[in-house]
């Protein structure tokens, strides 16, 4: 049977102090960590949204011709919708014109048929 009044060895004490240290330092880290990774959405998220102001001027009476205010994810939406359209109308032009003949490795209806005639 197991003494109540026998006091565990120093060292089993130390360990677990040790261990306790060690985990809290984790614990620290973790939370650092978290902290700066919320910092940086915080800073993409602004980089992103800020607002800025694109002017084109007339060279020589430094007239104002166009003002527009925009944001970086506006102009990476732009971006990403017009490379959208101009490869769906790339697709769209060679698959519904005589273009698609051109393309290597593409042949056309008149020898197909001729292959399968034989």
């Amino acid at each position: 049977m197991i003494n109540p009044a026998k006091k565990h060895p120093p060292t089993q004490r130390f360990d677990h102090s040790i261990t306790i240290a060690h985990s809290l330092y984790i614990c620290k880290t973790i939370a650092h960590t978290l902290a700066e990774s919320k910092q940086k959405k915080r800073k993409l998220k602004h980089k992103l949204t800020d607002k800025y102001r694109l002017v084109l001027l007339n060279e020589k009476t430094f007239e104002e011709r166009f003002s527009f205010k925009l944001s970086r994810l506006n102009v990476f939406l732009l971006g990403g919708i017009f490379s959208g359209i101009l490869i769906a109308g790339t697709i769209l032009l060679i698959a519904f014109t005589p273009i698609k003949v051109y393309i290597p490795g593409y042949s056309s209806s008149k020898l197909k048929r001729e292959v399968n005639q034989l």
